[in-house]
């Protein structure tokens, strides 16, 4: 059984997805199930087969950080990560974009796009 080789950022079809305005995440060929971004087999069938799918964008939020020091001068702080589940499955974690609050694990929220940057706001 051959495994695929590992993407590379010129080709990697995440990043390609982001700069065409596109979320998509990786999945097993064989039985559908979503896999983790640098998996090499599926942790549902075993199978070495696995593809890029596009994702709807829209998710629920599973909980937010604030930044407060920044180490690149390309993203100043503050600012907000967040753990999504996507409608698909898998979880991704990406820069957010609302104000923060309470919530009780029901916010739902939309991939944005930006300058081939990817961010999540409230629907």
């Amino acid at each position: 059984m051959a495994l695929q080789s590992p993407t590379t950022a010129e080709a990697d079809p995440f990043r390609e997805g982001l700069r065409s305005g596109e979320l998509r995440f990786r999945s097993c060929e064989s039985c559908g199930s979503p896999a983790p971004y640098a998996a090499r087999v599926c942790l549902s069938c075993h199978s070495s087969h696995l593809g890029w799918r596009a994702a709807s964008g829209r998710g629920t939020l599973r909980c937010v950080v604030e930044v407060m020091v920044s180490y690149v001068p390309e993203r100043p702080a503050p600012y907000q990560l967040a753990s999504i589940e996507l409608e698909e499955g898998p979880h991704i974690i990406a820069r957010y974009e609302a104000p923060l609050g309470r919530d009780d694990g029901t916010v739902q929220v939309e991939a944005q796009f930006a300058g081939g940057q990817l961010y999540f706001a409230r629907r």
